[in-house]
């Protein structure tokens, strides 16, 4: 329990940074001497495969939006159009699918529910409780705060993060996940640039958001989905403005 809330709190130290600096990713955190990234399976491994960390990958992406690094520099696109381009499915759950937690407990439907631009107010209904903010702040006059909720057995944990009342950040750890349909197959016929609904024929399920984020002022939609596979195997999916850029694998067969 200690163990979960002190990474936490040191990765949504990093997320607040990252809205208020107009999208950058913070890169992978050590705490007690283990590595640790915000996109987490629960198997407690790093993932690993053709694309490389998630993490380091993350970091150089969304850096290269504002340097011109390795690849070329991405036009700059307004909300409106980084909202066109979105993949096709939010992170609300397809059906009218009910929560069996407590409230204030957080499982894989409540954080479903969890969207981006919503307010504290409906974060905290769908939650049932008001969570435990774990960090606030003013940054370049952006108002900055973030909440935590646990699961039920307080093994995994979501924090939602707010600039300037709204949600611009969601994360997630062993609080969802996917039917096992993941294989080695689906995943080498994920191609960069894809949609996330050509993405969920080639697994044949939605996925699960393991973090989003989003700025209006940059006008950029930043997922990362998960499909599990058997045991702890897994395939993440990023997908920048709704086309996929990054895709990582990890125990797949």
């Amino acid at each position: 329990m200690r163990k979960i809330i002190a990474i936490l709190l040191t990765a949504v130290l990093l997320v607040l940074a990252l809205c208020a600096c107009g999208g950058r990713t913070a890169e992978p955190v050590s705490t007690d001497g283990e590595s640790y990234e915000i996109l987490d399976t629960g198997a407690g491994e790093e993932s690993s495969g053709d694309a490389g960390q998630s993490g380091e990958k993350k970091s150089e992406k969304k850096d290269d939006k504002k340097t011109d690094g390795e690849n070329s520099e991405k036009p700059k696109e307004s909300a409106a159009t980084a909202s066109s381009s979105a993949p096709a499915a939010s992170s609300k759950p397809a059906s009218n699918e009910k929560s069996t937690a407590p409230a204030g407990v957080v499982d894989g439907v409540k954080y479903s529910k969890v969207d981006l631009g919503m307010s504290y107010d409906e974060v905290k209904n769908i939650m049932g409780s008001a969570g435990d903010q774990i960090s606030s702040s003013d940054i370049n006059g952006y108002s900055m705060a973030t909440y935590q909720w646990l699961n039920a057995d307080e093994t995994g944990t979501c924090a939602v993060a707010f600039k300037n009342g709204k949600v611009c950040t969601k994360m997630q750890m062993n609080v969802a996940r996917t039917d096992p349909v993941a294989t080695k197959a689906k995943f080498g016929k994920v191609q960069n640039g894809m949609t996330y609904k050509e993405v969920k024929e080639i697994f044949g399920a939605e996925g699960v958001v393991t973090y989003m984020d989003a700025d209006e002022d940059f006008g950029y939609e930043y997922v990362e989905y998960m499909w599990n596979g058997p045991d702890d195997s897994f395939a993440q999916v990023v997908f920048d403005n709704g086309k996929v850029s990054l895709s990582s694998e990890n125990g797949l067969s």
